[in-house]
């Protein structure tokens, strides 16, 4: 059975994001989203969901990265898109936009 989705850590994250390897998916509400985010993550917040609006963005790349805060909603949207995507490589971002910024990495604040 495959796994709903996988754990990456910021670091990791970061790496695949630069080489242009996946796509970043922040479901944090708007206005936490306005505060400070990842630069190049879409906005789609956890409270509207909707993996569709996802896919005609994505096609091209099917390795998706989702995060919230602390990254526990995110979780949620992980295995919404595993339902309609079981063939992509879909990652919960560990510790969330928190542990990015812990990290040291660039973010728009």
């Amino acid at each position: 059975m495959t796994q709903p989705f996988l754990s990456i850590t910021a670091i990791e994250a970061q790496a695949l994001i630069s080489q242009g390897l996946a796509h970043l998916v922040d479901v944090r509400e708007w206005p936490d989203y306005l505060q400070g985010h990842i630069s190049g993550s879409v906005n789609l917040p956890y409270s509207t969901f909707n993996p569709k609006a996802l896919l005609p963005h994505h096609e091209d790349r099917q390795t998706v990265i989702i995060h919230c805060y602390h990254g526990i909603r995110s979780q949620g949207a992980c295995l919404a898109l595993r339902t309609l995507q079981p063939d992509w490589t879909i990652y919960n971002l560990t510790g969330g936009f928190a542990a990015w910024k812990e990290a040291g990495l660039p973010a728009i604040l």
